[in-house]
């Protein structure tokens, strides 16, 4: 049997957030709905149809008259991105003491386990990262508490990648296993500890990279704004 068509905005939607989550296209980069069809060689509504969607996640800007440019990226909203992460995750590991069930850290340590591979792809790398936590959320057993995981942890993609340096020797699958563990145990102290690390340090590597060894590439990308 053969395998359903993608349509055609969901491959210019999928390619073009990829380019934007990667940094390949930097904040404040302009696109323009011709030449986005011209590239990926699709008529001009499969392009509007993924600009649309992009612009409701937050992922580029539209001004009336300028057309569509890449969400900047500023200190301010990494800060709120690291805060609502906390908050949503430390909410969904708290329900997860009482609903988790044995089969569900089954599969978690299976996820940890592939953030701790060697010598994955940068991009894949942060992937299975946020698969994990996504599927954490999974343990409180709410639709509407993952899917808000899941939205925030998308916004976190270009912060990961910034940080990414530190990120990737930071040495994951040891931090999601004490993670996992501590639900298990119902230890509130220590899930809470974790989860603080592993939603602000990565903004932190960032901010210190700024402020210490600033490299022109990432103070390009960051604006000072909030």
């Amino acid at each position: 049997m053969a395998e359903p068509k993608v349509a055609r905005w969901t491959l210019v939607y999928d390619e073009l957030k990829r380019q934007i989550q990667s940094l390949e296209l930097s904040p404040g980069a302009h696109l323009s709905e011709s030449g986005i069809a011209q590239q990926f060689g699709v008529s001009a509504s499969p392009v509007r149809d993924a600009l649309g969607r992009l612009s409701q996640e937050g992922l580029l800007a539209v001004k009336r008259g300028q057309g569509y440019t890449v969400a900047n990226l500023t200190i301010g909203n990494i800060t709120e991105i690291c805060d609502l992460r906390f908050v949503l995750e430390t909410g969904a590991a708290r329900l997860a003491m009482d609903r988790a069930r044995p089969e569900d850290f089954d599969r978690l340590f299976v996820l940890s386990a592939a953030t701790g591979e060697k010598h994955v792809a940068d991009f894949e790398l942060i992937k299975r990262n946020c698969e994990f936590h996504i599927a954490l959320a999974g343990l409180s057993h709410n639709a509407k508490l993952v899917e808000a995981v899941r939205r925030v942890m998308d916004d976190s993609v270009r912060v990961f990648h910034l940080g990414l340096p530190a990120f990737a020797s930071h040495g994951m699958q040891v931090d999601h296993d004490a993670l996992i563990n501590a639900i298990k145990d119902r230890d509130v102290e220590t899930v809470t500890t974790l989860l603080h690390a592993e939603a602000y340090d990565a903004s932190q590597r960032v901010l210190e990279q700024l402020l210490r060894n600033p490299d022109p590439r990432t103070a390009q990308l960051i604006s000072m704004g909030n």
